[in-house]
């Protein structure tokens, strides 16, 4: 009877915790280069139906997540789009937009991993020059394989052809500007 007992009041206290509230987003942010992680980053993600912007930096948390943050019950919902914007301090950075489904209110969260890199950088030696405007012409032309489509998409219009290494060109020979979908702010 006494242990019956107990068992009462463990099932008790165990349906007596509070349910932490908000909504979690985590998951890695990696070089698209060498895979490695990258601590040290800044991920923002600004919710464009409300305005909202939340703020984490990247560090070893747990073996899975090196970011991790939760936004308060109530700040996001379905459909609603989250803008991602990652950078670190080698002026590596990306951008893109999530849109939360009814699975992610449902389980409270979700996981995104990350993949940052240098604008342009297709061969990986972390700068965009003329190889590089070459392996993304290789690509377009002849079906070549890319280390990133996001390196590669320098004018982000979600395509990979002639233009963008047309742009690593001018931008290796003359300086302009590349741009592949996100930046540091």
């Amino acid at each position: 009877m006494l242990s019956a007992l107990a068992v009462i009041t463990m099932l008790t206290t165990v349906s007596a915790q509070p349910v932490p509230e908000g909504f979690v987003i985590s998951g890695m942010v990696s070089n698209y280069c060498n895979d490695e992680d990258v601590n040290n980053a800044n991920v923002k993600v600004t919710n464009l139906n409300t305005s909202g912007v939340f703020t984490t930096g990247t560090a070893q948390i747990f073996w899975w997540a090196n970011y991790r943050f939760r936004i308060p019950s109530g700040g996001v919902s379905t459909g609603n789009v989250l803008q991602f914007n990652v950078c670190d301090n080698k002026g590596n950075s990306t951008e893109f937009n999530y849109t939360v489904t009814h699975e992610d209110i449902l389980y409270s969260g979700f996981k995104q991993d990350i993949t940052i890199g240098v604008c342009g950088d297709e061969n990986c030696d972390y700068g965009a020059d003329m190889a590089d405007a070459l392996a993304v012409r290789n690509y377009w032309a002849y079906g070549f394989p890319l280390h990133s489509d996001w390196a590669g998409d320098v004018n982000c219009d979600g395509l990979i052809h002639m233009a963008d290494a047309l742009a690593i060109r001018n931008h290796w020979g003359y300086g302009y500007p590349l741009n592949c979908c996100g930046g540091c702010e």
